[in-house]
């Protein structure tokens, strides 16, 4: 792992101040287990993460708690965590494309990018690859963040069955694809490399209950991800599901993102005060004002992640409730095999005899479409002239062999 400076990190709700470099934090067990790995601040001012893997961990090994594996904490952005900005130069969150990963799985530097970001990129990619490589037993990733807006706790994935059975003892709302409209985020990548992920919005930028919230839900994972010895971890991760249960209201269950407003490079963008996470709107209704002009609803939903701070591209974005029957039935349907049978419906067709991706003409490509798509484990990955391109997610219900053909650049 590069060698890198330390920088002072402040959370004005903690009243605290952690002075940490690349790594904030780590313990390992005595045996083998699962290697997580924490991601906090990827965005510099969301220092929740920060403060509650530093402490968690530090409690771990102060308890000497009987643990398993390994247990890693990595800060994200640092220039932006010193200066508590979203980012420096570009959002860290923004730029794991298929170039820059081919890029960085082959060694390339880009000496014409001049943005301080590519580099705390490299260092973040090093460290994943070198934990992947060594590791013995599963991996998984936690991309930790918080909101501009006030929220109860949420969680998204890439809707995987691996991904669904992790969260699936966490309490908390989870929000389906996020991958189909941002495509070059950290957990794509980590979902293109096999890894079981998740990412938690644990609540407002500057609110307590944020570091609470990010704390309750590791416990959790810690313990459903076979960290700890035989009855160290079990009561206090229900204590914690319990705490989670009681503070963060009655929305439960799974979410679909299906409306993303994006702010354009020059366009003044302001969000209409007052709305917070998960409140409900209806269609034609004044959400924000673009350049002075009134941006109404497009869909009837719940609102989500409305933008209330100067950085940032992504306004708003609308939800819709998922029926727990239909995500009980995807469950089934992957395992069939009958999305085969696809390239025999009018309109949609098999790219190049691969029975996992599939193009199917826009004018068809509706909502009943999509979620027969998603059904069967597909996400729209692309548009090309007047089709819509599926491709089926790679690592649904299996693990890869090994990281190494990814890292060494052979998938």
């Amino acid at each position: 792992m590069a060698e890198s400076r330390e920088v002072l990190i402040r959370n004005r709700a903690l009243k605290r101040e952690l002075r940490t470099g690349r790594l904030i934090a780590s313990c390992s067990g005595g045996s083998s287990g699962p290697v997580i790995i924490l991601l906090c601040g990827i965005h510099g001012n969301e220092t929740a993460g920060v403060f509650a893997t530093y402490d968690l961990i530090n409690s771990l090994k102060r308890e000497k708690t009987d643990l398993k594996g390994k247990i890693v904490a990595v800060a994200g952005n640092l220039p932006a965590l010193s200066m508590n900005r979203r980012y420096i130069d570009a959002d860290l969150n923004r730029i794991w494309s298929d170039d820059r990963l081919y890029k960085l799985q082959r060694g390339i530097r880009l000496q014409k990018d001049n943005i301080c970001e590519l580099e705390e990129q490299k260092e973040i990619y090093e460290i994943i690859r070198a934990e992947c490589l060594s590791a013995s037993g599963q991996v998984y990733i936690i991309d930790l963040h918080t909101t501009s807006a006030e929220s109860t706790a949420f969680i998204f994935i890439s809707d995987t069955l691996r991904n669904r059975q992790f969260v699936k003892s966490i309490p908390l709302p989870v929000i389906l694809g996020v991958e189909e409209l941002l495509n070059s985020t950290l957990l794509n990548f980590a979902n293109r490399l096999g890894i079981i992920c998740f990412g938690l919005e644990a609540g407002c930028h500057e609110s307590i209950h944020s570091y609470e919230n990010t704390v309750n839900t590791l416990w959790i994972t810690l313990e459903k991800a076979g960290c700890f010895g035989p009855g160290a971890g079990e009561n206090q991760a229900m204590r914690c599901s319990h705490t989670l249960k009681s503070s963060n209201g009655s929305i439960h269950g799974y979410f679909e993102l299906v409306y993303r407003y994006a702010i354009s490079e020059r366009e003044e963008f302001r969000m209409h005060p007052g709305y917070i996470n998960f409140q409900d709107v209806v269609k034609g209704q004044y959400l924000a004002d673009s350049n002075n002009e009134k941006i109404m609803c497009q869909e009837t939903g719940r609102i989500l992640m409305p933008l209330y701070q100067k950085m940032g591209n992504d306004g708003f974005y609308i939800i819709k409730k998922v029926n727990t029957l239909w995500i009980e039935l995807s469950a089934v349907l992957r395992k069939t095999g009958f999305d085969r049978l696809f390239r025999y419906i009018p309109g949609i067709f098999q790219i190049n005899n691969n029975p996992h991706r599939y193009a199917v003409r826009s004018a068809i490509a509706n909502r009943l479409v999509m979620r027969l798509f998603h059904l069967f484990g597909y996400q729209r990955s692309g548009q090309i002239n007047n089709f819509t391109l599926f491709s089926k997610r790679r690592y649904d219900m299996m693990p890869p062999d090994n990281y190494s053909d990814f890292f060494a650049g052979h998938v």
